[in-house]
């Protein structure tokens, strides 16, 4: 099994670097991207994804379209060891979507689930 670095990186109680697994480790990556808007990244400029553009949409089979596209495509360019199997939809309410992303560890061959509470208003 392999490791990395808790992202953001903190120490542990006893002052050593705090380390994860790779099964935590990618579900930290997914929402890393997911959670960079596109551009905003300092010298990586296409980094994230473009969902935080659909905020203000109406809550209907386009925006799960648009949103599963973007998804996949900014997951597909920068998360490498996954390969991206299908994106479900579960409607909460009318001002949050969970989106629930279905991946292979391309290395492992195991598939496992990403769940993202997409939110249509500020939520505090």
């Amino acid at each position: 099994m392999n490791i990395a670095f808790k992202y953001p990186v903190q120490p542990t109680p006893k002052g050593e670097i705090a380390f994860i697994n790779e099964d935590v480790a990618i579900k930290q990556s997914i929402a890393s991207i997911l959670l960079t808007p596109k551009g905003t990244r300092f010298m990586l400029e296409n980094y994230g994804s473009n969902i935080q553009l659909l905020t203000f949409e109406q809550n209907d089979e386009i925006l799960q379209s648009l949103l599963s596209y973007f998804i996949a495509e900014s997951i597909q360019e920068w998360e490498k060891r996954i390969q991206v199997l299908n994106i479900e939809f579960t409607v909460v309410d009318e001002s949050q979507i969970e989106i629930i992303i279905y991946y292979n560890k391309i290395k492992t061959n195991v598939i496992d689930t990403y769940i993202y509470p997409f939110y249509k208003e500020i939520k505090y």
